[in-house]
């Protein structure tokens, strides 16, 4: 076709006309790690935070209990655990493994009853990790 003016007129039907080119690169892998991503980090949330509350529920029901203990089944206890700290643990450098898990359960043990005091607090702190930088 052409127009009066000598040049050629485009019908708006071949403008309208648009090819598109699927790129077979990376984008059904990418769909497909969306799909995946929401889910798996929906699992991993969801058992970071059932260990959480197991923890947090044991750590309190510890607590309680040693709270229901009478006066003086409490300070036995708390006594016994606090010398096997002080002798079993003494010297926590030369202690590994199996032991050392075992000092630092009873330095966790011995923080839950309210008789630990200060000096108790100090020793504990030796038995338990430390955050490093």
């Amino acid at each position: 076709m052409s127009d009066r003016a000598g040049g050629e007129v485009i019908s708006l039907a071949s403008r309208r006309r648009v090819v598109v080119v699927a790129s077979p690169t990376r984008a059904p892998a990418r769909s497909a790690a969306r799909r995946l991503g929401g889910p798996m980090f929906a699992l991993v949330l969801g058992a970071a935070l059932l260990v959480l509350a197991l923890v947090a529920g044991t750590r309190s029901r510890t607590l309680a209990d040693i709270r229901t203990l009478s006066a003086g089944d409490r300070a036995r206890i708390f006594g016994r655990a606090l010398e096997d700290l002080k002798t079993t643990c003494a010297n926590l450098a030369q202690v590994d493994g199996a032991l050392r898990d075992h000092c630092r359960a009873q330095a966790e043990f011995l923080r839950l009853f309210p008789e630990c005091d200060p000096t108790c607090q100090s020793l504990t702190a030796g038995a338990l990790p430390h955050a490093r930088r």
